[in-house]
């Protein structure tokens, strides 16, 4: 069974076109996060109400939502690429589902999705060069802690 929601659109950005959310990630028991390319937003919708409860607009054009794995404490912390501006942004969630962007970086033109590889127990080809993502990861990951001055 599928459960569909009806979020309404901005009142500034309301005309009709084909809208749809490109990249969805539960980010909690009753909490998950759409990302509406068309739009240039990124909702946050309680599943059992059905209701949004934040929105963010400092996006552009997002495409796919990844939480950060690694922590199971609030807040948690997802990526969002944005083909829009070439970037991916850095955001937090805290555990009623409000958002707050904490950064981003520029990553190369249209980053479609983000994602987490777990590498245990591969070839060492394969770990060679999933350690070049991963110390591109790492970059991104510090050079978005250094914009927003944490350590």
């Amino acid at each position: 069974m599928t459960r569909l929601f009806e979020i309404p659109p901005p009142a500034d950005n309301s005309a009709p076109q084909e809208v749809t959310y490109h990249g969805v990630e539960a980010v909690g028991p009753t909490t998950i996060l759409a990302a509406n390319e068309g739009r240039s937003y990124v909702d946050s919708i309680d599943t059992r109400t059905g209701k949004r409860i934040d929105r963010l607009t400092d996006v552009s054009k997002p495409c796919c939502i990844e939480a950060i794995p690694g922590s199971t404490d609030s807040p948690t912390r997802v990526l969002v690429s944005n083909i829009g501006d070439a970037t991916l942004r850095l955001v937090e969630v805290s555990a009623d589902g409000h958002l707050k962007s904490l950064g981003d970086c520029q990553v190369g033109a249209a980053p479609k999705r983000v994602a987490f590889v777990p590498w245990q127990h591969r070839e060492p080809s394969f770990i060679a060069t999933m350690n070049v993502y991963l110390l591109q990861s790492h970059h991104i990951l510090y050079s978005l802690r250094k914009d927003n001055h944490e350590t």
